[in-house]
């Protein structure tokens, strides 16, 4: 299973709500038997997860070139340049008690 993408109403970033969405869901699909890795670019998500013992580092890559970008997006061009890119797997260890 793949996480990526979680987004946060900008009302209530930095609250931690964002790494408990991301925890609570990985713990419930390694506990129906998946192994889940997350694979983003947003730097605030990989200072919150390398602070957490239920990720685990995989790799960080930085694309040669130019990165295809989807959607919607309102920039110029339809592509984002130099972007790092985090990949960590999730190797548990979390109560879902302690986050209802």
């Amino acid at each position: 299973m793949h996480s990526n993408r979680t987004v946060v109403h900008p009302d209530y970033v930095g609250l931690g709500l964002g790494i408990r969405v991301i925890n609570v869901t990985s713990e419930y699909m390694t506990r129906e038997g998946y192994d889940v890795r997350a694979k983003f670019s947003s730097v605030p998500v990989f200072r919150a997860m390398e602070r957490q013992s239920c990720w685990q580092f995989q790799d960080e890559q930085r694309p040669i070139g130019k990165t295809r970008v989807g959607g919607n997006m309102n920039r110029q061009t339809s592509f984002r340049e130099n972007v790092r890119v985090f990949a960590f797997r999730y190797i548990g260890g979390i109560e879902l008690d302690e986050y209802a």
